[in-house]
């Protein structure tokens, strides 16, 4: 593996291990803060724009957006760093972390484009449907699709890859447990069991320790190729 490769994996596992954490800690925050405002329509959802409520969820999709992203360029130098054996499966890797992030920069950027601008003219006809927050809309399961069933193949593919050390351990199993999760809760989703949102936020909020660790093998890496 070059230095350039493990620095970039170095520098992309730290900043996914800061959006992601800080997303986490963002989200509780907005909960403790702000009362629960199920979705009811949009024009109780357009009445909040420009409101600290409104903000907060914008802050909240700019995490999202970076993490989905970001998880693309880490699949990259987790490929460089898997033996020949395996370069396969990181293929693979890269192939379903580059649908999640098109799929869910895809969703986000049409929150900030589409429906912010629909809103600030007052055009609501049919805006539901386009609107993360209205968990039945059509963009709301694209975004799950990418953050549920492509991140979890993503996540399914590359934990073979680490090996046997216990740094290595650590991380395939992070990664594996994800990946079983994530698409076990697209199934679900599926089949219209809503809960399932509770256990998937609470489950990759519990395996993201994977990425600090991966910055730190990255970190070990750079070195053994400086030296």
């Amino acid at each position: 593996m070059t230095r350039l490769s493990a620095q970039i994996g170095r520098w992309t596992a730290w900043c996914e291990t800061i959006a992601g954490y800080t997303w986490v800690a963002g989200y509780i925050a907005f909960l403790a803060i702000f009362t629960a405002r199920p979705w009811t329509n949009i024009e109780a959802f357009a009445s909040e724009l420009g409101s600290p409520y409104f903000n907060a969820l914008t802050g909240l999709q700019v995490l999202a957006f970076l993490q989905a992203l970001l998880m693309l360029i880490l699949t990259i130098a987790i490929y460089e760093y898997a033996p020949s054996s395996k370069k396969i499966l990181a293929r693979l890797g890269i192939a379903f972390a580059l649908a999640f992030a098109i799929l869910s920069s895809m969703h986000y950027y049409i929150q900030w484009v589409g429906v912010r601008q629909s809103i600030l003219r007052n055009d609501l006809i049919g805006l539901g449907l386009f609107v993360q927050f209205n968990l039945d809309s059509p963009v709301s399961a694209i975004n799950m699709l990418g953050w549920m069933f492509f991140y979890g193949l993503t996540t399914l593919v590359l934990a073979p890859i680490f090996g046997k050390s216990r740094l290595d351990g650590w991380i395939r199993w992070a990664f594996l447990i994800n990946g079983i999760g994530c698409i076990l809760s697209a199934v679900l989703l599926a089949l219209g069991q809503k809960w399932i949102f509770l256990f998937w936020i609470v489950l990759i909020s519990v395996t993201w320790y994977a990425y600090p660790l991966i910055g730190i093998l990255f970190h070990r890496l750079q070195a053994q190729a400086s030296s």
